[in-house]
């Protein structure tokens, strides 16, 4: 019998058979038990299931889609929606993964050789018995993903964020995993052979049966003592720990760089999950809701709203569950950092909203930074606020926001700063040798009204971009120290200037903290 001969598929072919796809995904799209079998489609219309330098960055929509015993060579996937869809007995060379979405994705039997993934959020997969060999992961994280009997070699996943995770009978064998993070996540035997893990963190893990076996420990934050090694003493840690909040699905520009200036600094640095997955989102927006109604009924203008919800939360509730895990996380850190982000929601601050997009409903970070602050406040500990955090700090001590600012703070750009007539005034005209900081800004928000446990030390035309608390233990910069490590960025010697100062007066204080701890 003679063998049937198939076509290798072209971009053109693609073209038309990704309509034919669109069209069997709309009619399935109430029916989220069906799938769209590519394979058989295409060997349907005369295609081999072997598919070599297609570009499929203009196919968006690619849910609900089977990938059965196909192999996919040099292709490049950008900006592509594979949710709910299954790889199946798929094998994948040399090809390149671009900001795709794999919601709820699962991987069976599949084999990726020197491929490269950027900005991926690997949420809710499920992988088993599949191989990444030689891969690039850059930007990934990997939340509330199931993992069990695959194995890692020689890949790079450096700063990877692993949270909320199963992994089960899995090896990362000659692997780059430095200052990656395995927040609450749960590992049982898994080896991890020959790698780096330098900087990595494990906070709140259950670990069974795990091994490290001649892998570098420099700096790892080993907080669980379920793993195996083969050294006779863990290294010991002589270096300060900073927290500090960290989006693990969206980890944005700054914050990365932030914590590079840190470590650059002599610190290590602990990512707390600002957007915990372990969250109840909407039970938290109730609480939230009735919290904020009972402090304003109340009358009590002692204290803020935020600091009015976690003094009388319940031990019980989700605000109180937060506040419990912020304080289990500062109980092993000498410092806490806020970085920049989304706006804060007005009602925190009990103004209504003017401008920007409309909430979510998820106070999970708010409520999470409040509390980290809230703990920190507690154990005296020094914080230092940018962007966000800055304002979060104002918040929290009864402080207001404009909304929008005057279009000459709105942007990105640098801004020369005035010194105000603050207690810190002589100070930092010796540090700054009476010439005039400069400093890269980028907010939404200012802050109009601060509260009265901080004082403004820096402004441009009126708005603060700098207040510290007396004691210098709490610094809230609106401008962005660490832009002096952006790329693309032509930084002058006067804004290097102003970054090495506020870095200054905030690592001073943790290394004080440090050696009084």
């Amino acid at each position: 019998m003679q063998k049937e001969i198939r076509k290798n598929l072209s971009q053109d072919d693609w073209v038309k058979i990704y309509s034919i796809v669109q069209q069997r995904i709309t009619i399935q799209e109430n029916d989220e038990t069906m799938f769209c079998p590519l394979g058989a489609l295409l060997m349907e219309h005369g295609f081999n299931t072997e598919i070599e330098n297609i570009d499929f960055s203009e196919s968006n929509n690619m849910r609900f889609v089977l990938f059965d015993n196909m192999t996919f060579r040099s292709c490049k996937f950008s900006e592509i929606d594979f949710s709910n869809s299954i790889f199946h007995d798929v094998a994948l060379f040399d090809c390149e993964f671009d900001k795709i979405l794999l919601c709820n994705t699962s991987f069976y039997r599949c084999i990726f050789n020197d491929c490269e993934f950027l900005g991926i959020g690997f949420s809710g997969v499920i992988v088993v018995t599949t191989n990444f060999i030689r891969c690039d992961f850059k930007l990934c994280s990997w939340v509330n993903a199931q993992i069990e009997r695959v194995h890692f070699s020689h890949v790079e996943m450096k700063e990877e964020g692993i949270s909320h995770a199963m992994i089960r009978d899995t090896v990362f064998f000659y692997s780059e995993l430095s200052y990656s993070c395995w927040n609450q996540t749960k590992l049982i035997n898994v080896f991890m052979l020959k790698g780096n893990l330098v900087g990595a963190s494990f906070f709140e893990n259950s670990v069974e049966k795990s091994y490290l076996i001649e892998v570098d420990l420099t700096d790892c934050l080993l907080f669980d003592k379920g793993f195996y090694t083969d050294r006779a003493e863990l290294p010991v840690l002589n270096k300060p720990i900073i927290g500090m909040t960290w989006n693990f699905l969206d980890q944005g520009l700054c914050t990365p760089l932030i914590a590079n200036v840190l470590r650059e600094r002599g610190a290590c640095v602990l990512k707390i999950d600002m957007e915990s997955a372990g969250i109840a989102v909407e039970q938290l927006a109730n609480e939230v809701a009735n919290g904020i109604a009972h402090a304003q009924n109340s009358g009590d203008s002692r204290m803020s709203i935020p600091e009015n919800l976690l003094a009388k939360c319940s031990p019980e509730s989700v605000i109180g569950l937060v506040k419990k895990r912020a304080r289990s996380a500062l109980a092993i850190c000498h410092a806490l950092v806020l970085p920049g982000g989304k706006d804060i929601q007005h009602e925190f601050y009990g103004a209504t909203r003017k401008d920007g997009p409309e909430f979510d409903g998820d106070y999970r970070r708010s409520i999470t930074e409040f509390s980290l602050y809230f703990c920190a406040r507690e154990l005296e500990m020094p914080v230092m606020g940018i962007c966000r955090g800055a304002q979060t700090i104002n918040v929290y001590h009864g402080g207001s926001l404009r909304q929008p600012i005057d279009s000459v703070h709105k942007g990105k750009n640098f801004q020369y700063l005035t010194l105000t007539e603050s207690c810190w005034k002589e100070r930092m005209q010796v540090l700054f040798a009476q010439e005039s900081p400069v400093a890269w800004t980028a907010h939404h928000q200012g802050i109009v009204c601060h509260g009265e446990f901080l004082e403004p030390v820096l402004e441009c035309s009126g708005v603060p971009k700098l207040l510290i608390s007396k004691d210098g233990m709490v610094i809230a910069s609106q401008v962005h120290p660490e832009a002096c490590l952006m790329a693309g960025i032509s930084i002058s010697e006067a804004a290097k200037k102003t970054s090495k100062i506020l870095f200054d007066l905030f690592l001073n204080k943790v290394s004080q903290f440090f050696h009084k701890k």
